[in-house]
């Protein structure tokens, strides 16, 4: 367990100093995004090498074809194109309480799975708030409402970044009524997902 904390630490920082690649969107429902080797990633997590993240960087894109919220329940369906393949995804699951309300940020997390298996959802994150956050990559998003999504590809193991504005997932925030708080494991202890076990003791 104490593994695990000292490399969601060690995430945690590299995320509040790392700011130089774009997540910005080209349409409304279009995300670009990164792809990262999985062992790769978790390589870098664990040491805290000082050697850049984005060397290992592959340009992805997410589109988003629907997204609807009812009060605690979101779907989201579209594909992620990568080095010109299209792999659809629907995402269905749960809106839970972000461990950051309890600093007055108003944030949920989804616990949210693919129906058609193409893709593990690592992490989902809304920020519905203004107010300065540190836990994701793009530095020009931590003082928007933003939401992150983190995937692995279940068929090339690559760890996948999502991050944009909060409008671009076309829902209207005001119809999540989330009353279960999230796992810190759904939360800021994500990475523990797609680490080795030896690194889990």
């Amino acid at each position: 367990m104490k593994k695990i904390v000292t490399i969601a630490l060690c995430f945690s920082l590299m995320m509040l100093t790392v700011s130089t690649t774009s997540f910005a969107s080209e349409k409304n429902n279009s995300v670009n995004g990164i792809s990262l080797n999985k062992n790769d990633a978790i390589n870098f997590i664990a040491s805290g090498a000082s050697n850049s993240l984005f060397n290992f960087q592959r340009i992805t894109n997410l589109s988003l074809t629907n997204s609807m919220v009812t009060s605690d329940m979101i779907e989201m369906n579209g594909h992620i194109e990568q080095d010109k393949e299209v792999t659809p995804f629907v995402l269905k699951g749960n809106l839970l309480i972000g461990s950051q309300q309890s600093h007055g940020i108003n944030t949920f997390v989804g616990k949210l799975e693919d129906s058609l298996n193409n893709f593990e959802v690592l992490y989902f994150y809304i920020k519905n708030d203004e107010r300065r956050t540190g836990y994701i990559f793009n530095d020009e998003l931590k003082e928007e409402k933003m939401f992150a999504l983190y995937l692995k590809n279940n068929h090339t193991n690559e760890i996948i970044f999502f991050e944009d504005r909060l409008d671009t997932l076309n829902i209207d925030t005001s119809n999540i009524h989330a009353s279960q708080k999230a796992s810190p494991k759904d939360d800021l202890l994500w990475i523990s997902k797609v680490l080795p076990s030896n690194l889990k003791k």
